[in-house]
């Protein structure tokens, strides 16, 4: 691929990838729900190992493109079916078990990174992409064969089921997609998710250029995602302990607050300290509204149908992960600064604020 420029391919790639990972999640947690996650995720081990095998014999940009839109669809029935079988295997402690698993995507990327730039050094990069597929392709495929989508499959009750009141309870809470999303409370939930994403892409995607254009090194600007990721983790399980403890869907508004508040901190950014306070928080806020909103959808709505009403709320990410790097860049182009981009992901994030609490009442 000696024509192809990785500044020139790399960008649409993974627009490629992030677009049919997302936006087809409702259609693998409907048949997740239907056929059972173990046939969708086997399904989605042989796409993904395919992908990155045939990702080490391009020649073209659009043999580039097609690998990683089959990559993306092939991930696509990996996150949102594994993290809505989680919620059904919990009543009690729900929260640290979806916050230790959701933990997984970002200690994947701290091991990784480094990984594959030595790879990528010693290897090349088609025997890392021929490596990385076979690796993939085994490890995905023999996870998938381990899955117990219920618990009822090995005649178990959900940890923290006792067997007659909670059980009650569950059934009694369990709805149809088509009911649920009847509620007001599932469109708040909707713009909450679309909304903080459109602001986190704008933030994530420029935030290294904004420092760079401030006269900050390349290595220092880059050093902002690491923070950034760094306080994601542990922020993701203490989210799911406070959960499990005050059981509020106020938590929901207090932690977009907190990523609010580092957008509004990004407004201000002129030198490496604020943006670097900035991305703290930011990483903070955002790993842990994520996993209260992950399990406020099934302490609404049930489990039955979780995979189906989870892949719709996810398409929200992919559409915020479209519009929001580009408006971002759009604003630059208009203004010459990120600052006024900046500004209005922060009046997003107010908005989501606003439609949690909106939430907290309406429950």
């Amino acid at each position: 691929m000696n024509s192809v420029g990785p500044e020139q391919a790399c960008p649409w790639a993974f627009s490629i990838y992030f677009v049919l990972f997302t936006l087809p999640a409702f259609v693998m947690g409907r048949m997740c729900d239907k056929y059972g996650i173990r046939k969708v995720t086997a399904f989605g081990a042989i796409l993904t190992g395919i992908g990155l095998t045939l990702c080490s014999q391009i020649s073209s940009l659009v043999q580039l493109y097609l690998c990683f839109g089959i990559i993306g669809l092939g991930i696509s029935t990996v996150f949102v079916p594994s993290t809505s079988t989680v919620s059904r295997w919990f009543v009690k402690k729900r929260g640290i078990a979806v916050g230790i698993a959701v933990t997984a995507s970002g200690f994947g990327m701290f091991i990784f990174s480094p990984l594959t730039e030595i790879s990528v050094t010693n290897l090349g990069w088609r025997s890392t992409f021929l490596i990385y597929g076979f690796f993939t392709l085994v490890t995905l495929f023999i996870s998938s064969l381990l899955f117990k989508q219920d618990p009822s499959e090995v005649g178990l009750l959900p940890y923290g089921c006792d067997g007659t009141t909670s059980s009650k309870n569950l059934k009694e809470n369990e709805n149809s997609a088509t009911d649920v999303m009847r509620r007001r409370s599932f469109w708040y939930l909707y713009l909450i998710i679309l909304l903080a994403h459109v602001s986190y892409f704008m933030f994530s995607v420029h935030i290294v250029p904004h420092a760079i254009r401030l006269g900050i090194s390349s290595i220092a600007a880059a050093t902002a995602l690491t923070i950034a990721g760094i306080f994601n983790m542990p922020a993701k399980i203490a989210a799911g302990l406070i959960f499990d403890k005050f059981k509020s869907t106020n938590l929901l508004a207090f932690f977009l607050a907190i990523q609010t508040i580092s957008a509004f901190i990004l407004v201000i950014s002129n030198n490496v300290w604020l943006i670097y306070l900035a991305s703290a928080i930011m990483g903070a806020g955002y790993g842990s509204w994520t996993v209260v909103y992950t399990i406020t959808l099934s302490e609404l709505y049930g489990t039955k149908n979780l995979g189906l009403i989870f892949g719709i709320q996810d398409s929200g990410v992919g559409i915020g992960g479209i519009i929001g790097p580009y408006l971002a860049g759009y604003i630059f182009d208009i203004n010459g600064s990120y600052h006024p981009a900046f500004l209005f992901g922060a009046v997003m994030m107010t908005l989501t604020v606003f439609f949690a609490i909106m939430l907290h009442k309406k429950k």
